[in-house]
């Protein structure tokens, strides 16, 4: 469970060794460390996996009629997305039928779309919050659908696979004379 999360932060810590860490790299490094050091109700533990990932993106419109621009339209959004897993490799909240949802997806919101750290980490915090309780009660029923149905097959619903990182820079918007 450690060696797992340790591994998470030494893949980030890898990655951004080659690039200069942003406020958003920032945030999501100070995040994952307070919640694989903190994060934890009773009876449950901590997290085994943890994993952030922001979308930044930028869309720009434009459309013209004999030279004339007509309706810019031009849109930025950033999205965080956490997946988190609570209980262990072989047996975790995901995967759970009976509740009609098999296909697990991590959490998302927006995020601010300033660089502010503090305001990029409580995104993240608030994200990463709803995430564990959602896990710990999803867990609880899986749990206790196990038990009532007497399932005995051993399934892991998580395999052990090598830590992989894909760092991606932001492309730059090109700028267009209106």
């Amino acid at each position: 469970m450690k060696a797992l999360l340790g591994a998470a932060l030494l893949a980030m810590a890898a990655a951004s060794a080659h690039a200069v860490e942003g406020p958003i790299q920032a945030a999501m490094r100070s995040e994952m460390r307070r919640t694989t050091a903190r994060l934890k109700m009773a009876g449950l533990g901590k997290p085994y996996f943890l994993s952030y990932r922001i979308r930044d993106s930028a869309d720009i419109s434009l459309s013209a009629t004999f030279g004339a621009l007509r309706a810019p339209y031009e849109a930025r959004n950033r999205a965080a997305f956490v997946d988190l897993r609570l209980g262990g490799r072989e047996f975790d909240q995901t995967h759970y039928v009976a509740s009609g949802q098999w296909d697990y997806r991590p959490f998302s919101a927006d995020m601010p779309l300033d660089d502010d750290v503090d305001a990029l980490r409580y995104g993240l915090w608030s994200l990463t919050d709803k995430a564990y309780k959602n896990a710990a009660e999803k867990l609880a029923q899986k749990t206790a659908y196990k038990n009532a149905k007497h399932i005995v097959d051993k399934i892991a619903d998580l395999s052990e696979e090598p830590v992989a990182s894909f760092p991606q820079r932001a492309a730059s918007v090109p700028s267009f004379d209106r």
